[in-house]
């Protein structure tokens, strides 16, 4: 292994001279050993920007690196645009540095494929880390923090992004856009941004991250985009809603979110064909989830929904609305308004815990009836001042609502006898072997077959979300 030395008292005083005299001793030749500049501490006023005729290999990489037990810091003086800058160059390593105070990207790197970068702190950037156009790059264990964007994704494919902290940036802690196939972030945190992830792009699947106090919401996902799978996260306390969703087809699934100021879920007009199942969401301040207003076609099922208006569903058409545990407190556990049409709601345990005659187990504005199915569902109030349903007018007993709606036929008005609701995990809301809603489902095997801890359901099926009580699972407390 070459090494080049950068620091007082070391062969070279700048990260860009130790580059250049790099280029001059390989003189654009195939790397035969690995290539390092290591660097000590120190402040470095400067833009590193290695020559793109370097020639790194899988087995002979590029490393800049931070010497041990030192973080030299990069400072641009907030008139340089980049700290480091790198094109076109394969297999590099960058790691261990403080950049800041530049007005472009902190750490950039275009054209590139097989980067690694790691270990770096970013701030008072416009982009902290920035990957443009590359491909097969990795970027893990940074900070970065107080700029604009803390990692952008600007079309590179195959990229992994993970175990980054990004928080206090003003658009997004992780942002993408441009042709980002097949890219992976996982358990990154991500706070106190305005967005904690904000995706402009297809097939990004965004799994097992914390995003939470982010002052918009926590994740976006935009219009039209495809290939998109949320699952596996923790997001909580953020201002509006935790995912906001515009995308086609989408994956949203094993999530836990609660405590937002909106919705837990919210999907917009864009929205189509989405899947949304296996969430527990818990205590969001307007509705678990919400469709939005021209979204369509959406499957929801084997969700745990405890709190304000479960799902409320509003000028929307095609839902399917399948097992469901919804334990509403405040709210309709089920509601549908505005100009829908040929929606389906079957095999829900819709737990009506309100005292108001307009809290409802079920909900069917006058404009939402058309094709409207509901069937195989418990529709249970606690209370005798609410009502078990609305079609036209309150209805307050299932028989009522049955022969307003022609609806239900099959349904209960039972307690479904949870393990141990109302609680604040999900496991509470298994059912009790002598629950009356065991065995008593419509098979729906045809569009799914297991249930929320993705356990396989038997026939005849249950109602709600989880299919029984012995089982032995894993739980998320908050």
């Amino acid at each position: 292994m070459a090494l080049w030395e950068v620091g007082s008292g070391k062969t070279y005083s700048t990260i860009q001279a130790a580059c250049d005299a790099l280029y001059a001793y390989v003189v654009g030749t195939t790397f035969t050993e690995t290539q390092t500049i290591k660097v000590y501490n120190g402040t470095y006023t400067e833009t590193v920007t290695p020559n793109a005729g370097l020639k790194p290999t899988a087995a002979f990489r590029l490393v800049i690196t931070a010497a041990q037990d030192n973080t030299p810091v990069v400072n641009g003086s907030s008139i340089r645009a980049a700290g480091f800058s790198t094109s076109d160059i394969s297999y590099v390593t960058l790691s261990g540095f403080i950049v800041t105070a530049v007005t472009g990207q902190g750490i950039y790197f275009t054209g590139s494929t097989f980067a690694i970068v790691t270990g770096n702190t970013c701030y008072s950037c416009i982009y902290g880390i920035r990957i443009a156009t590359s491909t097969s790059t990795k970027v893990y264990n940074n900070i970065s923090y107080s700029n604009t964007y803390g990692i952008y994704n600007n079309g590179t494919s195959s990229l992994e992004i993970y175990s980054n902290t990004c928080y206090s940036n003003t658009t997004a802690g992780i942002y993408s856009t441009g042709t980002c196939t097949s890219s992976i972030y996982y358990s990154n945190i991500c706070y106190s941004n305005q967005r904690g992830f904000a995706v402009e792009a297809s097939s990004i699947s965004i799994y097992n991250n914390t995003v939470y106090s982010n002052t918009l919401l926590g994740i976006s996902l935009s219009s039209s985009y495809t290939g998109l799978n949320v699952y596996n996260n923790i997001i909580y306390s953020n201002v509006g809603s935790g995912i906001v969703c515009n995308a086609s087809s989408p994956n949203i699934y094993g999530n836990f979110i609660y405590l937002n100021t909106s919705a837990g879920i919210t999907t917009a007009s864009s929205t189509v064909t989405p899947k949304i199942y296996g969430n527990w969401i818990f205590n969001n301040t307007t509705s678990g989830i919400n469709a939005g207003s021209g979204a369509s076609a959406h499957l929801i099922y084997n969700n745990v929904i405890v709190g304000i208006s479960p799902i409320l569903i509003e000028q929307v058409t095609l839902m399917e609305v399948y097992n469901n545990t919804c334990y509403s407190t405040s709210g309709s556990a089920f509601r549908v308004f505005g100009t829908s049409s040929n929606n389906t709601v079957k095999n829900n345990i819709l737990f009506n815990a309100g005292t108001l005659a307009s809290q409802y187990c079920i909900e069917v504005g006058t404009s939402a009836m058309t094709g409207f199915i509901s069937d195989n569902n418990d529709l249970y109030k606690t209370s005798g001042t609410a009502n078990t349903g609305f079609w036209t007018t309150a209805q307050s007993t299932l028989a009522n609502w049955r022969t307003a709606s022609s609806q239900d036929a099959a349904s209960i008005a039972a307690d479904p006898l949870f393990v141990g609701a109302p609680n604040i995990n999900q496991d509470s809301y298994k059912l009790q072997r002598t629950s009356p809603c065991r065995r008593i489902g419509a098979d729906l095997s045809g569009t799914f077959t297991t249930d929320f801890y993705n356990l396989l359901r038997r026939l005849p099926w249950h109602l709600g979300a989880i299919i029984n009580s012995d089982e032995v699972l894993t739980r998320i407390v908050i």
